[in-house]
């Protein structure tokens, strides 16, 4: 791959060009698109909520209940 130098004016006038150059540098600059997908990408692959709750541990523990008495409602 050829790489370009532009003086930065240049590079202000063609920054379309810029932008679609910079995908492939070694900077990690890349597209917004690309940046969406790898967004949604990155959300499919995070537990859901109900992903945490079937993976609660069901030991049938008996809890011991606090002591509380109830207020009263006059």
């Amino acid at each position: 791959m050829k790489t370009e130098h532009w003086a930065l004016q240049d590079a202000k006038n063609k920054l379309s060009a810029s932008v679609a150059m910079s995908r492939w540098s070694p900077t990690g600059v890349i597209s917004m698109e690309e940046f969406e997908k790898l967004q949604q990408l990155e959300a499919q692959q995070l537990p859901t909520f109900a992903d945490h709750l079937f993976n609660l541990p069901m030991d049938d523990v008996d809890f011991e209940r606090m002591p509380v008495t109830p207020r009263d409602f006059a």
